[in-house]
């Protein structure tokens, strides 16, 4: 999941995109959201991957552009980058990170676990 800001002044809208392998997991997200999108998930063929040139389909859904979702771009984007804030620790519940975990977490070398936060 990450924000889409059209223009400086414009709302904010969330997108949703998963790899097809991971449809229920998406399904469940556009259940959670439903009340603020306008259509239901759609197929799309990704560009296809640099390192092993492969193509993978996904899902996605977006919500409608709202004034609802500034609070959260204010929070984890800088510049129109994406950050983490320092209070982070005081922002999620245990809820939030299973879910930071499953969208954009991995497990690095030595068991490590990592967060992808493309910045």
């Amino acid at each position: 999941m990450f924000l889409e800001k059209a223009t400086n002044n414009s709302n904010i809208r969330l997108r949703f995109d998963q790899g097809i392998i991971h449809s229920d997991y998406l399904y469940f997200l556009y259940d959670l959201f439903k009340a603020y999108i306008l259509s239901s998930p759609k197929s799309t063929n990704r560009k296809p991957d640099k390192r092993t040139g492969k193509t993978y389909n996904s899902l996605i859904f977006k919500t409608r552009m709202l004034s609802c979702f500034h609070y959260l771009w204010e929070l984890f984007y800088l510049d129109r980058k994406k950050i983490v804030p320092s209070n982070i620790k005081d922002l999620l519940t245990e809820v939030g990170l299973a879910f930071w975990i499953m969208d954009d977490g991995g497990l690095g070398s030595g068991g490590t676990l990592n967060f992808n936060t493309d910045s």
